[in-house]
């Protein structure tokens, strides 16, 4: 590269008057003098007079810009504006909220759904309680997540599910008698009803003071309690309590349910159905899987107050044969959870033959639980807002109303959201669900629908479009 390129020219500050070339007679020269300069003045003027003429086209422009944004309601959106604020038409993608596709058709601005007749303004908890004709809302109450014990003794909790396998049920046992342990297991009902030698197992298990509890009826993952109706949610808990007393020829009021792969949790209306049973204390959860671990690692997990995972498979048996004994050595006591918690054990009573399932109260949704961060994405209410994004067309109608926040349900929320000027975050708090459940949700104006991939855009738009959802 030449240098020369890379140098800067100074200003040139000795610059002299301009002279008529080969001007003779002073006069003339400066006459001529002044001519040229009027032209240069003139031509001065009117590049003035053209740069103003921009600036005040410009600023028109601009003025024109910032009403018909303010008129659609801004695209950032917070959650403390109107229902009733017209929608943009467009759709979200990665980055800000202001970063979008535009599409062809128009808004429709507000159309109420009459619901159970409702009249055409309605506010979310009209609309709820709309659901549940007459119903009485149940008081909003949780019983506890229990994911460890008190640290406070050197106790630890051994937990063991499924009991698929029986005769390795059988060794686990014989395990935990011969060193004064003792365990908690979790039934899942219809193994226990299909197999005799697994109530033989049990029966022998609460001679020796272990204890059983409730790891629902059928452990599949279309029948987990938030994704099914208040029928199948009491089946699913009830049914196993009834399978447990056939077994043991009493009735047990066992004390807690084991959600199959701790799915649903923090789901309200299982919690309220448990209360209304009467007899159970808590969702269990666990502190260290012992099943997804190696055994020099469950040594080192070794604390007081941990609870256990394991199952009756081979692996699990391997590892407990092992990890039983080391943990006595250790000084620790083996304990069930009633024990680690301070409980009594689980109550006995006459068999009474009684099969009838006490039907749940009518489950009325009144507290607005932020929906779609870590724990809280399973829940039968997810179900009611899936239900209502497929009536306001952010959501496919062929998708599943199964109460699992996924993706595409997000991407629908952020739809709405943004479309109803809110927050577009993916997350249903308090404001996007009074709008969502109100009659001021608005319809979806785009062409998008969440779970209908033929309507998403095509090449690099679209990954942008899904993580939106993000």
């Amino acid at each position: 590269m030449d240098s020369n390129q890379n140098r800067v020219q100074k200003p040139n500050r000795s610059i002299k008057p301009a002279t008529a070339k080969g001007a003779k007679d002073p006069q003339k020269a400066i006459a001529e003098i002044k001519k040229r300069s009027t032209t240069r003045q003139k031509k001065q003027q009117q590049q003035k007079q053209l740069i103003i003429l921009g600036a005040a086209l410009l600023a028109v422009i601009v003025a024109i810009i910032i009403i018909a944004v303010a008129c659609s309601g801004g695209k950032g959106g917070t959650n403390d504006v109107t229902a009733d604020a017209s929608p943009a038409v467009t759709a979200p993608v990665q980055g800000t909220d202001t970063d979008l596709v535009p599409v062809t058709t128009e808004p429709t601005g507000t159309n109420p759904l009459s619901v159970n007749g409702l009249g055409e303004v309605y506010t979310a908890e009209e609309y709820l309680q709309s659901l549940t004709p007459g119903a009485t809302p149940q008081p909003v109450q949780y019983l506890p997540i229990i994911e460890k014990g008190p640290t406070d003794s050197k106790r630890i909790a051994i937990t063991v599910d499924d009991l698929n396998e029986v005769d390795n049920l059988n060794k686990i046992i014989t395990i935990a008698e011969s060193n004064k342990a003792k365990i908690t297991l979790f039934a899942i009902g219809s193994v226990v009803d299909a197999k005799p030698t697994l109530q033989e197992a049990l029966r022998r298990a609460d001679k020796l003071s272990f204890e059983i509890e409730n790891h629902t009826y059928d452990h599949e993952r279309e029948k987990r309690v938030y994704s099914l109706d208040d029928a199948g949610l009491a089946y699913e808990i009830y049914q196993t309590q009834l399978a447990v007393n056939n077994a043991l020829g009493v009735n047990y009021d066992m004390h807690f349910v084991r959600l199959p792969g701790g799915n649903g949790e923090t789901d309200l209306r299982t919690h309220q159905y448990l209360i209304q049973l009467g007899n159970y204390k808590g969702i269990a959860h666990w502190t260290f899987s012992g099943s997804n671990a190696s055994i020099t690692d469950i040594k080192k997990s070794l604390k007081p107050g941990y609870i256990y995972l394991f199952h009756c498979k081979d692996a699990d048996l391997k590892k407990l044969e092992e990890i039983i004994p080391y943990a006595v050595e250790q000084g620790f006591e083996l304990v069930t959870l009633n024990e680690m918690l301070g409980y009594e054990p689980n109550a006995k009573s006459s068999l009474t033959g009684d099969s009838a399932i006490p039907e749940p109260y009518p489950f009325v949704y009144q507290e607005f639980t932020m929906v779609g961060k870590k724990h809280y994405t399973q829940m039968y209410i997810v179900q009611l807002m899936q239900k209502r994004l497929i009536d306001l067309g952010y959501l496919s109608s062929a998708a599943a109303v199964d109460g699992d926040y996924g993706d595409d349900t997000k991407l629908a929320v952020r739809l709405f959201q943004y479309y109803n000027s809110l927050s577009a975050d993916g997350l249903a708090g308090t404001a996007t669900q009074s709008v969502l459940f109100s009659s001021g949700a608005k319809f979806n104006p785009s062409t998008y629908v969440a779970g209908d991939e033929s309507t998403y855009p095509s090449g690099t738009e679209l990954e942008m479009f899904l993580n939106s959802a993000g």
